[in-house]
Order: C-alpha cells, then structure tokens, then sequence
C-alpha cells in the first residue's frame, strides 16, 4: 500500500515512488520483457551514469539531476 505522501501513477501496473526519489527518475522508462530467461520489469533510466551488475542499483550524476 502506498504511504500517504508517495505518489502514484496509474497504469497497467501501479507505479508507487516517494517525492524525493522522483528527480532521479525523471525521464525514466519502465518496461516489461519477456525472454527465454523470464519476465521481468526493466527501468531504463537516463540519469544512471552507472550501476551494479545485478540492476538493482545505480548512480547518479548529481550535477545533472539538481541536487
């Protein structure tokens, strides 16, 4: 369940975030994708000058993003 001050977004699939995580993910992309491997939900994030192999996290550049 989203908290009160997170910001959702409806779509085929809800979308939940907080405020403060929302300048790091503008202009991001979720999609969906399905393979030979499995589905899986894959953000493509344009501000992510890098990230972990696994894609669970990443970097930013903060100078590009206003904080």
């Amino acid at each position: 369940q989203p908290a009160a001050d997170d910001l959702t977004f409806p779509a085929a699939a809800a979308v939940v975030s907080d405020a403060v995580s929302m300048r790091f993910l503008d202009a991001a992309t979720l999609d969906y994708e399905q393979d030979l491997m499995g589905a899986r939900f894959v953000i493509k994030n344009p501000n992510a000058v890098s990230g972990c192999g696994c894609g669970v996290s990443f970097s930013v550049d903060f100078s590009q993003v206003g904080a």
